[in-house]
């Protein structure tokens, strides 16, 4: 293979003059893609989620940057001259496996997102439900979540905000920053990769390579075949999983410390005030709460508990991850899964199937409860959104109007139900059409007066029982 081959294409376009017809429904096939991608931006334009709007912009960012790279890598075989054959492969295959990075970034993204709500819907129960039951029989966990809940309280009234805030919905609003980070690769995340890349080429070097008597494209037995398989998917794959286990564990116990330090605090003010419960009447005893309650300066860091004590490097950390995975899978699926389909049985198909993938799903298992854990430390304490807590109050507030309005429609249903029942029974012991007066928009006492006073008036004309 020549370089010659590779820069035909660029240097004239005699191969299109000759075959019109596949040039041409390669093109329309092209057009109509297009067409179809527009229309779902276009429906992707009228969501009302402000977290969607993000999200897709911010993906649609990574993608831009991933065809960019793969269209500079498409041209980089034909524009350099004079370039070794095996080099202008590399740079199809390069091109190639961003194009499965690509796809692998935002499935993953997508499926950590849904893996998050879920855990937030949950959550959300046990805070409805369960949060104040014994913590006996609370998982360690939930555990952790009512004391992260009760350090969220006593922010609150440090920053002199009710406590009835819904804890579970100021911490969704923390994770969709961090899926949002998340999906916003930086150039830490790429440089990161790339030592995951120099390890994996070193590792190809230790990969014995017997060309095969009767195919020389045939580099490797089936031996050999599973070595390098089982080699790749140790280094790359369980060497990266072995990184997450490893930052995820330091995360929570780091979470644990903080948390163990919040609730001393508490038990000392506690423990402060009953004693001043035992020896003081109530006007010392609520002296004595006020004096003891929680001022801003009293409250600590929570961001000084995260690792490298940062929000950005925290979640620069678990995105280095993710690139990683990305990378693993999109290698996997380009140089080995087809290889592995068609050199071994089903069976042996599907145990490396099953063996690669699994340092993925426990990624995206695990993941939810460390963005969790980053969302909660980067929110509590000094670091509390006066903004997100504000928002939702007003929100309650709108709610709980929401709701007394729809109680007072019923209610207004419910008297003009009984007053209509009222009239035709009032009709069929007169034998008298009564005229029904028109109904107030609103029942307050004043309407109801006037209702009562026209109905008593209709009563007393036809000589029926007063309403």
């Amino acid at each position: 293979m020549s370089t010659q081959d590779f820069s035909s294409l660029y240097s004239s376009g005699d191969l299109i003059l000759q075959n019109p017809i596949e040039s041409s429904s390669i093109f329309l096939m092209v057009v109509v893609v297009c067409a179809s991608i527009e229309y779902l931006f276009s429906l992707a334009e009228r969501v009302d989620s402000k977290f969607f709007k993000v999200m897709f912009g911010t993906i649609s960012e990574e993608v831009l940057v991933f065809g960019v790279l793969s269209l500079m890598l498409t041209f980089g075989s034909s524009l350099v001259k004079g370039l070794p054959a095996q080099w202008a492969v590399m740079f199809d295959w390069a091109h190639i496996c961003l194009l499965f990075m690509t796809i692998m970034f935002v499935v993953l993204l997508c499926i950590v997102c849904v893996f998050v709500f879920s855990g937030n819907r949950r959550w959300s129960k046990f805070e409805a439900d369960r949060i104040h039951e014994k913590t006996e029989s609370h998982s360690s966990r939930e555990q952790r979540f009512r004391m992260a809940h009760e350090k969220f309280q006593i922010a609150l009234r440090a920053h002199g905000f009710p406590t009835n805030v819904n804890f579970t919905a100021y911490v969704l609003k923390a994770e969709k920053e961090n899926l949002v980070a998340l999906g916003n690769l930086s150039w830490k995340s790429w440089l990161a990769l790339s030592t995951i890349v120099v390890l994996n080429a070193q590792r190809t070097r230790l990969i014995p390579q017997t060309p095969s008597a009767t195919d020389p494209d045939v580099l490797l037995t089936d031996t050999n075949t599973i070595f390098n398989i089982g080699s790749f998917v140790a280094v790359a794959g369980y060497g990266t999983l072995g990184l997450f286990l490893a930052l995820h564990v330091r995360q929570q116990l780091r979470f644990r410390q903080y948390l163990m330090l919040t609730n001393q605090n508490a038990a000392n003010n506690t423990t402060a005030i009953l004693r001043g419960a035992m020896n003081d009447d109530d006007d010392d005893r609520r002296e004595l709460t006020d004096a003891l309650a929680p001022s801003k300066s009293d409250l600590d860091d929570p961001l000084s508990f995260l690792l490298w004590q940062s929000h950005e490097n925290s979640m620069a950390l678990v995105q280095a991850v993710l690139m990683f995975l990305v990378w693993y899978a999109a290698v996997f699926c380009l140089n080995m899964l087809y290889k592995s389909a068609v050199r071994f049985d089903v069976g042996v198909t599907l145990l490396i199937l099953c063996f690669t993938i699994a340092p993925i799903v426990v990624f995206v298992v695990m993941v939810p409860w460390t963005l969790t854990t980053i969302a909660i430390l980067s929110s509590l304490g000094t670091s509390l959104k006066e903004d997100w807590v504000k928002e939702l109050l007003a929100k309650e507030r709108e709610t709980r109007e929401g709701g007394d309005a729809e109680g007072e429609e019923s209610e207004m249903r419910a008297v003009n139900k009984s007053l209509d029942a009222s009239t035709k029974a009032t009709e069929r012991n007169t034998g008298k059409v009564v005229k029904r007066p028109l109904r107030p928009v609103l029942m307050d006492d004043a309407s109801m007066h006037r209702l009562a006073a026209s109905y008593r008036t209709q009563g007393n004309a036809s000589g029926a029982v007063e309403l």
